[in-house]
This record gives C-alpha cells, sequence and structure tokens, in this order.
C-alpha cells in the first residue's frame, strides 16, 4: 500500500512540476538545447526511505549534454549510499526565462532501472526516484529524494 501512496505522490509531485502558474500567454520558449545549458555538476543531499527508516548522505548529480538535442546523461553517485547509476533524459525548458528545466525518464528498464523525473530551478536541482539494492543479504527498494545546487 505504501508503494502505491508513494508512487501516486511522486506522480502528483512530477505533474505539478510541469504546470505553470504564471501569465506568461504565448512566450516563445528559449533558443539553444536546454541541456547544454543545464549542465554541470549538482551537489548535495540524498535521502533515503525504507520502511520508515530514513537516512541521508552526500552526493551529486551530473547532467551532461548527448549528442541529441532535448537529451542529458544523468549521474547519481552516493559514496555512502553506494549510488553511482547514470542513464539518458529528456530535457527541456520549462518557462521562457531560459533558466528553469525539468527532466524525465518514464522507462523502468533504463539503465538505472528507475522511472525518475526532476526541476532545475535557480541552479538548484530536485529529483525523487526508487532504487533496489542490495542490504546485507536482501534486496531492498529505497525511495530517494535529492536537492543540490550547482557548482561552478
Amino acid at each position: 500500500m505504501k508503494k502505491i501512496i508513494y508512487s501516486l505522490i511522486a506522480l502528483m509531485v512530477f505533474s505539478l512540476a510541469l504546470v505553470s502558474c504564471s501569465d506568461d500567454g504565448d512566450a516563445a520558449a528559449p533558443a539553444g538545447n536546454p541541456a547544454t545549458i543545464a549542465a554541470g555538476t549538482y551537489t548535495g543531499t540524498f535521502t533515503r526511505e525504507n520502511a520508515g527508516e530514513t537516512t541521508s548522505a552526500q552526493g551529486t548529480i551530473t547532467v551532461t549534454a548527448t549528442d541529441s538535442i532535448y537529451t542529458a546523461d544523468i549521474q547519481f553517485s552516493s559514496d555512502e549510499f553506494s549510488l553511482n547509476a547514470k542513464s539518458v533524459a529528456n530535457i527541456a525548458y520549462a518557462g521562457a526565462n531560459g533558466s528553469t528545466f525539468v527532466f524525465n525518464n518514464d522507462v523502468a528498464t533504463n539503465a538505472l532501472g528507475s522511472i525518475f523525473g526532476g526541476r532545475i530551478e535557480n541552479k538548484t536541482l530536485t529529483t525523487a526516484f526508487k532504487f533496489s539494492q542490495r542490504d546485507g543479504r536482501k534486496m531492498k527498494t529505497f525511495n530517494y529524494t535529492f536537492t543540490g545546487s550547482k557548482t561552478e
């Protein structure tokens, strides 16, 4: 039941991230590849939850533009959580200011092995995803969130 609730909450959060409340009218999308502009390393905190137990650890997410416009490689890294995974994601502008982006990969069989999505706004990246990892002799599915700032 918790998995269903967490999935619904994540779906709602990502749906709200794509909805604009501003009165842009018919503002034109910014020029250029959003993956190139959003590219960089974002350093921050991963929070991991499983069965009511929540832990946090430092980590990074690196966004790298690919050869294809509107796609980026997303690298998730945290030594403490033994997290080192990379997957391609769609990336797009979120608004006409040219500094806010949304990214996602809705294919559960991607290289990360999880559906994920996130937002970059004011050089701060937020994302959420589920990831199955070995914890001792058991495989556990953890709910991850990340918030981090772009390092220049």
